[in-house]
Order: structure tokens, then C-alpha cells, then sequence
């Protein structure tokens, strides 16, 4: 195996252990970070952010994985997870790869649309159809979860670029 392969191996594990690491975070019962009745989601941001700087494949594998942890760990309505991140990274990718310079507030913004489509879709499908929950729940959720995912949304978009430079530095 050669070095730059080695290398891709290891920038591929990196990102990996980053996102186990993010779910742990998320999910753990410990600091149990909950805002009217809201959780953190910071896997939207690294698979934004992995769309910006690494392209469509990786954003969309990682994408995939992250679904899949989520998907295992979840013991609530989380089924759609692999397909909802995979596309998410793929088509973002693409968008970014066509259609944009790289610029750390694009991931950032694209992360909370993301966690917000998210919430409506959970809302409309989930809570409203099961609990019929008011409007006005919905909207303290959603406003919750990016009040909670947001700030440690930014410091995982910095982080990814972070390790994109470190990785392709040693790359070249």
C-alpha cells in the first residue's frame, strides 16, 4: 500500500471516529443538553461541511454512516437517517463542487437548514400526526434544536476544515 493511500485510509477513519465522537456527544444521557424537549444535532454540520471541502462521494459516504449510527442508536422515529444525510451530502456536494467557492458560512448555513427542514418534516409526520401537537410546540422544538446544534454546529464546520487542510497537506 502506498503512502497516499495510506493516508486517504487514515483521513477516512478520522472522519469516522469525528463522527461517532458527534453522536456520542448528541447522545449521550450525562450532559443530556435538552431545550423544549429538543436535542442537539451536529451531524448535519460534518456532513456539510465534508460536502464543501471534500466533495459529493465522501460527503455522501459519511453521510450514509452517519444515518447508520443514528439509525442503531435511535430509539425514535429515525429510519430515513441514512438516505436524509446521504443525500443531503451528495446533492450539497454537487451544489458546492458547481456552484460555489469555498466559504466556511456556507456548511453553517446549509447544516441549520438542514436540522430545520428536518424538525418540520418530524413535525408534520411525526408529532402532529401521533401527538397533535400545536403549532406553537413545533415551533419551540425546532427553535430549541437550533438553539442547542448551532453553536457546536460552527466549531464542527471549523474543525472539518481544519482537518481537510491537515490531510491535505500531507497529501501533496
Amino acid at each position: 500500500m502506498s503512502f497516499f493511500r495510506r493516508k486517504s485510509v487514515l483521513k477516512w477513519f478520522v472522519y469516522g471516529v469525528f463522527a461517532v465522537v458527534l453522536l456520542v456527544l448528541q447522545s449521550s444521557r450525562s450532559p443530556a443538553l435538552t431545550l423544549w424537549s429538543a436535542r442537539a444535532d451536529f451531524l448535519p454540520f460534518l456532513v456539510t461541511a465534508l460536502a464543501l471541502y471534500e466533495g459529493p462521494y465522501i460527503a455522501g459516504t459519511l453521510g450514509f454512516f452517519s444515518g447508520l449510527l443514528l439509525a442503531v442508536h435511535g430509539i425514535t422515529v429515525e429510519g430515513l437517517a441514512c438516505l436524509y444525510l446521504s443525500l443531503v451530502g451528495v446533492v450539497l456536494g454537487w451544489l458546492f463542487d458547481k456552484y460555489f467557492r469555498v466559504n466556511i458560512i456556507l456548511p453553517i448555513m446549509a447544516g441549520t437548514l438542514c436540522i430545520l427542514m428536518a424538525e418540520v418534516c418530524k413535525f408534520i409526520f411525526y408529532y402532529r400526526l401521533v401527538y397533535q401537537l400545536s403549532i406553537s410546540a413545533g415551533l419551540l422544538t425546532a427553535a430549541g434544536s437550533l438553539i442547542l446544534s448551532v453553536p457546536v454546529g460552527v466549531g464542527v464546520c471549523f474543525a472539518t476544515r481544519w482537518l481537510q487542510r491537515f490531510f491535505g497537506e500531507e497529501e501533496q
